[in-house]
């Protein structure tokens, strides 16, 4: 017994000391470790990354607040730089990133590889989780209730990105969808963009007691907001006596709850 235990601390020592650290990691094997990022590319494109690190390779993903859309990325670290390749819907290689760690940092360029336009990308790490787009999101959405607030929302997808068919009793309307993705309240809300507000009166306590005749239809806000809950679409439809407003005319609820719809088989 003990000429076995002796044996086993031998071979132990062996490993450790003669074999170099990277063929130790070929036997003991390393977690991928995901490193979540908020930035900038170019100052004004506020971002957010997810990178995967599985010894020099790295997989992940990136997306503009404005969007909200998944962007994947595939790359390794090469000489201590992080260099990633951005593919595209169509699976096509569009981008190259150059990313430099310095601390809780990573700093670089974007490039396109069409037109070789390079802009300046600065990311800092965050600890706060991404919230994701719900597998579901696709389809369609129905309110349809007994006080007559009837809406259909259908959103589609196509290789220009998402898109969303509104219809009421009143009108049809067509337009482009994005996804706010907060990671502050760990929340995801859909962006109805081409939908004007029937009214915004804005915050009562700015108005010092007058009306404000300034607004008119030009102004009122163009995109309608919902919360992503699984299988729901949420909008706040009105607001309250300080801050009045209303987004959808064709319904009076406060909240419109719009709810998958599947046609029975």
């Amino acid at each position: 017994m003990r000429t076995y235990i002796r044996s086993f601390y031998i071979l132990l020592t062996f490993f450790c000391l003669v074999l170099p650290k990277k063929s130790i990691a070929n036997y003991v094997g390393i977690a991928p470790k995901t490193t979540n990022y908020v930035g900038n590319i170019n100052k004004n494109l506020m971002v957010v990354f997810s990178l995967t690190q599985s010894g020099n390779k790295i997989k992940g993903y990136y997306f503009y607040d404005k969007i909200g859309v998944n962007i994947l990325l595939d790359g390794e670290v090469v000489n201590g730089t992080i260099v990633l390749l951005e593919i595209s819907e169509q699976n096509k290689i569009v981008a190259k990133l150059m990313l430099k760690p310095a601390g809780d940092k990573l700093t670089g360029n974007w490039q396109n590889l069409s037109n070789k336009k390079s802009l300046p990308v600065y990311l800092e790490k965050t600890d706060k989780p991404i919230p994701q787009l719900p597998a579901t999101v696709l389809g369609d959405y129905t309110v349809n209730n007994e006080e007559g607030c009837k809406l259909t929302l259908s959103v589609t997808k196509s290789n220009s990105g998402y898109h969303f068919y509104y219809k009421s009793a009143e009108r049809k309307i067509k337009g482009r969808v994005t996804f706010s993705r907060s990671l502050t309240d760990n929340s995801v809300y859909i962006n109805l963009d081409g939908i004007a507000w029937a009214e915004d009166s804005g915050d009562v306590a700015t108005m010092d007691g007058e009306e404000d005749d300034s607004k008119d239809d030009d102004e009122l806000p163009n995109v309608v907001q919902g919360l992503l809950t699984g299988k729901e679409i949420i909008i706040q439809n009105t607001g309250n006596a300080m801050n009045y407003y209303v987004k959808l005319s064709d319904c009076d609820q406060k909240y419109i709850h719009l709810k998958k719809w599947a046609p029975k088989k």
